[in-house]
C-alpha cells in the first residue's frame, strides 16, 4: 500500500545524524548487509564524490523513513574513463518497506540525475528489485567491476539510451 504522507526532499546537513541512525536501523533488517552501510554513507559524503543535490530523504511527520544518494564513480577504460554515478545505499526503515517509499526515492534520484545531465547510474543490489527501474547487469554492457562482487549484482542503468554502448572497462567507486 502506497503512503501518500511521505515526502521526498534533498538531504540537509541537519539531517546527517538522523540519516546515520536511519541507515543503521534499516540495514539491521535488510536481506544483505555488512553492518557498515551507515559509515559508508558518511565516507561517501566526506569525499569529493559527494553530490549534495543528488542525496534524498523520505520523511513523514518530521521522521526520516528512507534515504538514497548518488555519488560520482567512473568506469576506468584503456584510454581514459567514463564518468557516471553510484547509487548507494538505498535505505528504508522496516515498517515503511513495501509501501513505495524505496521506489519513490529511486525514481526521484534517477529523474534528478538525468535532469542534471548525467548519463548512467551503477549500483550493487538485487537485480529483480532494481530491474523495474531499468537496471541490468554490467555484463550486458561488457563492463567489469574493480571490486570482487558477482557481476549479476553489479547493475547499470542508462539515463541516456546508448550512453554505455562504447564503454568498456572496470567500474570503480573509490
Amino acid at each position: 500500500m502506497k503512503n501518500t504522507m511521505v515526502r521526498i526532499r534533498q538531504e540537509e546537513e541537519k539531517d546527517f545524524a538522523k540519516i546515520y541512525d536511519l541507515v543503521e536501523e534499516a540495514f539491521k533488517t535488510a536481506k544483505v548487509s555488512d553492518g557498515d552501510e551507515q559509515d559508508f554513507v558518511d565516507r561517501l559524503r566526506a569525499g569529493d564524490h559527494y553530490i549534495p543535490e543528488l542525496a534524498f530523504v523520505a520523511e513523514e511527520s518530521d521522521r526520516l523513513v528512507g534515504h538514497i544518494m548518488l555519488t560520482r564513480c567512473r568506469v576506468m577504460m584503456k584510454e581514459g574513463f567514463f564518468d557516471a554515478l553510484l547509487l548507494a545505499p538505498l535505505a528504508v526503515v522496516l515498517e515503511y518497506r513495501n509501501r513505495g517509499v524505496g521506489a519513490d526515492l529511486v525514481k526521484e534520484a534517477l529523474r534528478s540525475a538525468k535532469e542534471k545531465g548525467h548519463k548512467a547510474v551503477f549500483l550493487t543490489g538485487d537485480p529483480v528489485y532494481y530491474g523495474r527501474f531499468g537496471f541490468k547487469s554490467v555484463a550486458n554492457y561488457g563492463i567489469g567491476c574493480a571490486e570482487e562482487i558477482p557481476l549479476e549484482y553489479v547493475l547499470a542503468c542508462e539515463l541516456i539510451p546508448g550512453s554505455l554502448e562504447h564503454v568498456d572497462g572496470k567500474l570503480s567507486w573509490e
